[in-house]
C-alpha cells in the first residue's frame, strides 16, 4: 500500500533515486502540464461547459511551479552535500542561461511586431517583461502579448532569495518556516474568503496580502521545496505495487479536478492546496520510478512536449492573442465549430514550429553553456 515512513534517524543523504541527473518521467509530467496551459488557451471550457465542466490555466502552471521547487531544491541540496556548500554564483548563472535567452528572444520579436503592428504595448510593460517585474501591480503593464511573463517573474524572484536559505540555514529551520508560512497563509486566505475576518481591518489585509504574493505562484514553489526537502531528510514517499501505481494515477486525476470551480466540493484556496499536495506526491512517486504512471508520462510524445515547455509556454501567447474573427453564420457550408477547431489547429502548428526551432536553434545553445557552472 502506499505509505509514508520516517526513520528514527534523519541524516541528510542523497536518496538512492535522486542520483540520477535526470528524470524522464519529470519530463513529461511537465508536457502534461504545458498541454494544460495550452488547452486552456485554446479554449478548451467551451467544450467543457456542455458538460458542466471548466479547467483552468492555473493547474498547469502551478504544476510548473512544484516541478520548479522541487527540482532546484534538489539540485541545490546534492550539490551542498557533495561539494560541502552552494555556489549562489553558480546557480544564477545556470538561472540566466536557462530563462533569459528565450525570453529576451521574444520580448526582442515583440518590439519589431509592436512596431510594425501597432499592438499598443507600452515601453513600460517592456521594461517590466525584461527586469521580470511583470507579477507587481504597476500601472499600464499588462498587455496580453506579454502578460505570461507574470510566472516568470515570480519565479526568478523567489530563486533570488531562496538559495540563500539552503546556503546559509540549517534545514530544520528552513522546514519549520516553509510549513508555518504554508499553514499561516493558507489559514489566512481560507478565513478571507469566507469573510470570517470582516470588521478586523488588520487582518483583513494581511489575508489580502497573503493572497497577492503567495498564491500567485510562492505558495505552490514552496510546497515543492518542502517535498524535496523532506525526501532528504528521510521520508520515504513508496508506491511499489500495481494498485498503489493506479492511485497515484488518481492522485493526478484528481489534484486537476478539484482545482476546477465547477468541482461540487470546491472550496477557494483549500483545493488549490489539496490539489498542490496531491502533485507533490505523484512527483516524487515518479522520482523514484514507481508504477505504469511514471511509464506513462516517459512516453514520447510528453517526453517531447515536456522538452520543449519552456519554448512554447513563452511563445505560445503570441499566437493566443492574435485575435481572429470566427465567422458567427455558416461559410463555405462548415458551422462555427468547424472554424473554432481550424483556428486552433493552425495556431497549434504555428506554436509547434516556432517553439521547434526556438528550442533546437536557440535555447538548446544556451542549455549547453550550464555546464559551465557546476
Amino acid at each position: 500500500m502506499f505509505s509514508i515512513k520516517r526513520p528514527e534517524q534523519v541524516s541528510i543523504s542523497v536518496p538512492d533515486y535522486l542520483h540520477t541527473k535526470t528524470c524522464p518521467g519529470l519530463t513529461g509530467i511537465r508536457g502534461l502540464a504545458i498541454i494544460i496551459v495550452l488547452l486552456y488557451h485554446l479554449g478548451i471550457n467551451h467544450l467543457l461547459r456542455s458538460f458542466n465542466g471548466h479547467m483552468t490555466g492555473r493547474t498547469g502552471v502551478d504544476i510548473f511551479f512544484l516541478l520548479s521547487g522541487f527540482l532546484i531544491t534538489t539540485l541545490l541540496l546534492k550539490e551542498k552535500i557533495r561539494a560541502g556548500q552552494i555556489s549562489l554564483s553558480n546557480f544564477y548563472a545556470r538561472r540566466a542561461l536557462r530563462i533569459l535567452p528565450v525570453a529576451y528572444l521574444f520580448l526582442l520579436s515583440m518590439i519589431i511586431f509592436n512596431l510594425a503592428f501597432k499592438l499598443a504595448i507600452t515601453k513600460a510593460s517592456f521594461l517590466t517583461g525584461f527586469l521580470l517585474l511583470k507579477n507587481l501591480p504597476i500601472i499600464s503593464v499588462h498587455d496580453r502579448w506579454t502578460r505570461h511573463f507574470w510566472s516568470l517573474s515570480v519565479e526568478e524572484q523567489f530563486y533570488l532569495f531562496f538559495p540563500l536559505l539552503l546556503k546559509w540555514v540549517n534545514l530544520d529551520k528552513i522546514l519549520i518556516l516553509i510549513a508555518t508560512t504554508i499553514t499561516t497563509v493558507l489559514a489566512f486566505s481560507i478565513a478571507g474568503a469566507h469573510h470570517l475576518l470582516d470588521g478586523q481591518t488588520l487582518l483583513l489585509e494581511f489575508s489580502r496580502l497573503a493572497v497577492f504574493f503567495f498564491w500567485q505562484g510562492p505558495f505552490a514553489i514552496l510546497l515543492g521545496c518542502l517535498f524535496s526537502i523532506l525526501v532528504f531528510k528521510g521520508f520515504k514517499f513508496n508506491c511499489t505495487t500495481k494498485r498503489n501505481s493506479v492511485l497515484a494515477g488518481l492522485f493526478l486525476a484528481t489534484a486537476i479536478l478539484i482545482r476546477s470551480p465547477t468541482f461540487t466540493f470546491y472550496t477557494p484556496f483549500f483545493c488549490e492546496f489539496m490539489a498542490d499536495i496531491l502533485v507533490g506526491f505523484v512527483i516524487v512517486l515518479i522520482v523514484s520510478r514507481s508504477g505504469a504512471l511514471a511509464k506513462l508520462l516517459n512516453s514520447r510524445f510528453l517526453i517531447l512536449m515536456g522538452t520543449l515547455s519552456y519554448s512554447i509556454y513563452v511563445w505560445q501567447q503570441l499566437f493566443i492573442s492574435i485575435p481572429i474573427q470566427v465567422p458567427s453564420s455558416h461559410l463555405l457550408g462548415f458551422g462555427t465549430a468547424f472554424w473554432f477547431v481550424l483556428i486552433d489547429v493552425l495556431r497549434l502548428i504555428c506554436i509547434s514550429l516556432v517553439s521547434g526551432l526556438s528550442y533546437y536553434f536557440f535555447e538548446k545553445k544556451f542549455l549547453r553553456l550550464k555546464v559551465l557552472f557546476r
